[in-house]
């Protein structure tokens, strides 16, 4: 099987494997998984590791668009996805975790997220919204010593809610994304 299609390039995904890696013991967690193009390398690295992914999306599209904050995404948009094809694409892998709907709306009750601290959190999720409250969620549950990955911060409303959130803790990486380290 070839690897699934990735809007985040060669480059960027080396260097979030590269900081991943590096992390201390504990899960990944993944919100915004789309195709599955980043999950799927992320997996291939839990895989050796001998780490857990937990993979979250709508998998419908955005679930917010306000473009008084800085949303440029119509609610719907990346829509084309498909939580069949994305669990079909992990199943034979079962350290990963596929879960359907609004994070982290979809995390409380039952087992739907790590019980460890998350060691990778990689969120591509474009709203300010939708980063707002993964973050939120988020930041109690990160090891000391893990990484928050940001892939939109190059979107008013995303870099608004991390900046929001994080203030100066958030870095810039050479691949023009950015993180925070716990």
């Amino acid at each position: 099987m070839t690897d699934p299609v990735s809007l985040i390039g060669a480059n960027v995904l080396e260097q979030m494997l590269a900081y991943a890696s590096e992390t201390p013991a504990g899960p990944f967690v993944e919100v915004g998984v789309f195709q599955g193009g980043s999950a799927w390398h992320l997996s291939r690295l839990a895989g050796r590791q001998n780490r857990h992914l937990w993979l979250y999306d709508t998998f419908t599209g955005m679930p917010y668009a306000d473009p008084a904050l800085g949303d440029i995404h119509p609610v719907g948009d990346f829509g084309d996805t498909s939580f069949d094809k994305i669990t079909e694409l992990f199943l034979p892998l079962p350290y990963v975790h596929v879960t359907r709907g609004v994070f982290p709306d979809i995390c409380s009750g039952d087992l739907r997220f790590p019980t460890e601290p998350v060691a990778f959190a990689h969120l591509d999720v474009d709203q300010y919204r939708s980063y707002r409250d993964a973050c939120q969620f988020l930041d109690s549950r990160m090891a000391k010593g893990g990484v928050m990955w940001f892939d939109d911060l190059c979107i008013t409303g995303a870099d608004r809610a991390v900046r929001e959130m994080y203030g100066d803790r958030v870095h810039p990486v050479s691949c023009g994304k950015h993180i925070v380290c716990y």
